[in-house]
């Protein structure tokens, strides 16, 4: 925007300065696993032998180069003149706005006739673990201390004061302390890839470590807590972190051990557990063979020890049958709701063969609040000065029927792991006159600090119901405002497999955000709501200029 011209004959001119420069924006991580076996399809040809080639780990940074520009002056001709100073800055190559000066135009088109000054405090991040070739820009974070506004003779002076939460414990950016959101945790992570919950994959991919629980304690590091004005006056911000209302099962966690030791040279000994699970789940089985050196040398074609589940039909859902001496592994099965049978063996005195199973033998489904990434305001206190008693604006997230229950009932689910295909190909025969497609399937855990399952425009979450509270407990009223929500959808694919982590499109979330109806309320003397206004919003969605533009992912 260069000029805006307005029907009385009013012009208002900007000017600006280029400005070019690139940011560590994020980091993308990426660990495999793949087996080493032959690649699968058409004849080997020449190939014959060719193990699937290891895939080294790749860890990057995503870096943004913007050319912008800054503006560097407002004109409205023949009135008034703004014009915007700036500073460099230790992050990265952007600038800060250091003085707005305002000139009155009407006598003199330097006449001074007020100025504002920004101060800022750098501020170098604790200490955490973070991709090695961060640049050291990514230590430091300004923040905006004070804003004078003061008169040209500086005899007028207005002061207005900005103080944040413990600035000093963030971690640098690039940090592997994130959450699956993206928002700090506090956790020292050596990766930003987090431990699979499938235990066969954890023993494949052993350096995928990290944990990417939320954590509100950590997540408003650095945030606006007080705002102090020139009258003395003074807001208050405190912070939560945001909930999500799920059904979750509240049974404890049963968990049984059991062992069995052989007799004689092979003699086979073997015990049977029953047990029953009441809805289907995944269990964990860790078994571990021992091999009981004082009774002798092993045999290792008859001294094995096995275990078998059988459902109540006499069916095996699962077996593990030649089990050698020194074997542990710890298995994940998922079975459903039903009467089982497991049974483990060991052969010969020099075998003994442990089992510890857990499972959750009935389901008591309850509905709770869990946390999840990101910060909300719970209150904003208000106070004309340091003495008098502030006035309180508290927040819930959640409806007036249900205050205790969040509004929050959707969000994306962390999505780590992919199973990926590398195709080769290979001439077939001895003349390589035929070509053949050679396939290599391995595991990637995929990890980018930019898109962590914000899929409701931007924003991680999107609750249908705010209410706000004048006073802590609704003693001076309150009012509710609903919102319609809707989250954005992934990519289609066009070809090959979806894409973790793609770019999400905002055609299912059209009104996402936008507010559907809002209500005031008072108490009366029995502490009832008693409705005061209704406000109901409707809208018409114009598909006269209306284009779906198809965004595909290629894998």
């Amino acid at each position: 925007l260069i000029k805006i011209v307005h029907p009385n004959g009013d012009v208002i001119n900007f000017s600006y300065s280029p400005l070019e420069y690139t940011y560590d924006q994020g980091l993308t991580q990426m660990k495999y696993y793949v087996p080493q076996v032959p690649p699968s399809g058409g004849e080997m040809g020449i190939c014959g032998g060719t193990i699937c080639s290891i895939i080294p780990d790749m860890s990057c940074a995503n870096l943004l180069r913007t050319q912008g520009y800054l503006l560097d002056e407002i004109n409205i001709v023949g009135n008034a003149r703004l014009k915007f100073e700036y500073i460099s800055r230790n992050d990265c190559g952007d600038k800060l706005v250091s003085k707005i000066i305002l000139y009155n135009n009407l006598f003199s088109s330097s006449q001074v006739a007020k100025i504002w000054n920004f101060f800022y405090n750098t501020v170098t991040a604790h200490t955490y673990n973070k991709f090695i070739s961060s640049p050291i820009g990514t230590n430091y974070t300004p923040y905006l201390a004070k804003i004078i506004e003061r008169s040209p003779d500086s005899t007028n002076l207005l002061q207005y004061l900005f103080l944040y939460n413990d600035p000093s414990s963030r971690p640098p950016r690039l940090s592997f302390a994130q959450d699956h959101w993206g928002y700090f945790n506090g956790i020292n992570n050596t990766t930003l890839v987090p431990k699979p919950d499938d235990t066969t994959l954890q023993q494949k991919i052993p350096s995928a470590t990290a944990d990417r629980s939320p954590d509100n304690r950590y997540a408003l590091k650095g945030l606006l807590s007080k705002i102090i004005y020139p009258t003395g006056g003074m807001d208050s911000i405190i912070y939560e972190g945001n909930e999500i209302n799920t059904s979750t099962n509240a049974s404890p966690i049963h968990e049984f051990t059991n062992s069995i030791t052989g007799s004689g040279l092979r003699d086979q000994e073997m015990k049977d557990i029953p047990f029953s699970i009441g809805f289907t789940q995944y269990t964990y089985l860790q078994i571990n063979c021992i091999h009981n050196v004082q009774n002798g040398d092993i045999d290792p074609l008859h001294n094995i020890g096995s275990v078998s589940i059988k459902n109540a039909n006499g069916i095996i859902v699962f077996e593990e049958s030649t089990l050698t001496p020194g074997t542990n592994q710890q298995v994940q099965i998922q079975l459903l709701s039903g009467n089982y049978t497991m049974t483990i063996k060991a052969n010969g005195n020099v075998v003994t063969t442990n089992v510890v199973y857990d499972f959750v033998p009935n389901s008591n489904v309850q509905n709770k609040n869990s946390l999840v990434g990101g910060i909300r305001v719970k209150a904003v206190f208000t106070s004309a000065n340091e003495i008098d008693t502030p006035a309180i604006k508290r927040y819930y997230y959640s409806s007036l029927n249900t205050i205790n229950q969040s509004s929050l009932s959707s969000v994306a689910s962390p999505l780590y792991v992919k199973l990926d295909t590398t195709r080769l190909f290979c001439p077939a025969g001895f003349n390589q006159t035929k070509v053949n497609y050679l396939y290599c399937e391995h595991t990637t855990l995929f990890s980018n600090s930019i898109h962590n399952f914000n899929d409701y425009q931007s924003s991680p979450i999107s609750y249908q119901s705010v209410v706000e509270s004048n006073g802590d407990r609704f003693e001076n009223g309150c009012s509710q405002s609903d919102f319609y929500t809707g989250a954005g959808s992934q990519g289609q694919a066009l070809w090959g497999a979806p894409i973790i982590g793609n770019t999400i499109s905002n055609a299912s979330s059209l009104l996402n955000g936008k507010l559907k109806e809002e209500q005031t309320f008072k108490l009366d003397i029995h502490n009832s709501f008693i409705l005061q206004n209704q406000i109901v919003n409707n809208y018409k969605i114009d598909t006269r200029v209306n284009k779906i533009i198809p965004g595909f992912t290629v894998a």
